[in-house]
């Protein structure tokens, strides 16, 4: 991972790097790293499997997970609260991309449907999936 998200200088190129091998780690029908620009709105730097109108959902995601630097996880996006309105009926889950103790963007999953009850990653899978992101965090 260290050595596709630093092959370039360019966040895009290192975002796509990202999904791409996310996306065959870990099962769900789109990923994006979604991130804010210099005016602080929410935009897709990469994706795979996003459909047009999945973006604002993942947009959305993104955006709470960079406000609360925690893990996102839920069964539903239509009923998923605060951080989406009105979204689709799809599962989804979102990591923080976290650089020197600060979010930067944000790594969202969503499948297709939804599911019986949230997606859940143990402790154990949670510190080694933010030790694999880490890198491209500093590369965003």
């Amino acid at each position: 991972m260290q050595r596709a998200v630093n092959e370039s200088l360019n966040s895009a190129r290192a975002a796509d790097a990202l999904v791409s091998r996310v996306a065959t780690w870990l099962p769900a029908e789109s990923w994006a790293v979604v991130g804010r620009d210099v005016r602080n709105m929410t935009f897709v730097i990469a994706e795979r499997g996003l459909v047009a109108s999945a973006e604002m959902a993942a947009r959305a995601v993104g955006n709470w997970v960079i406000e609360h630097s925690r893990v996102y996880s839920v069964a539903s996006l239509r009923a998923a609260g605060p951080a989406v309105v009105d979204g689709p009926d799809v599962a989804a889950i979102a990591f923080p991309l976290v650089c020197r103790g600060q979010t930067v963007a944000a790594l969202v999953g969503m499948d297709g449907q939804a599911a019986p009850e949230a997606p859940r990653c143990s402790a154990t899978m949670l510190r080694v999936l933010r030790n694999v992101f880490e890198p491209a965090a500093y590369a965003l």
